[in-house]
């Protein structure tokens, strides 16, 4: 990519095509503890880089009817990416 493109927030640029580190990391931390057995249900969320939505849906107990405890998760999860995103909270690998 060229040296003169900045992005808004500061964040360093990545070409299409070219691995996030820290995506990579955390999808392999996740499929570890998938593969473990660690992992019951997981919903996720993403952004590809020609800016299409990414919903990533897998449950392997279609009995799990915790719903709420999933939502608090959901809710969790939105406040924090509003704290990063804003500044409010440093990025931390989960």
């Amino acid at each position: 990519m060229s040296d003169n493109v900045v992005s808004l927030s500061g964040a360093p640029v990545i070409s299409p095509g070219e691995p996030h580190p820290g995506v990579v990391e955390a999808l392999e931390k996740v499929l570890a503890m998938a593969k473990r057995g660690e992992l019951r249900w997981f919903v996720g969320t993403g952004l590809t880089h020609d800016h299409q939505r990414l919903s990533v849906w897998a449950d392997a107990l279609p009995t799990h009817r915790n719903v709420y405890m999933e939502l608090g998760a959901i809710e969790w999860l939105k406040q924090e990416y509003v704290d990063r995103i804003l500044g409010r909270v440093a990025d931390s690998a989960s």
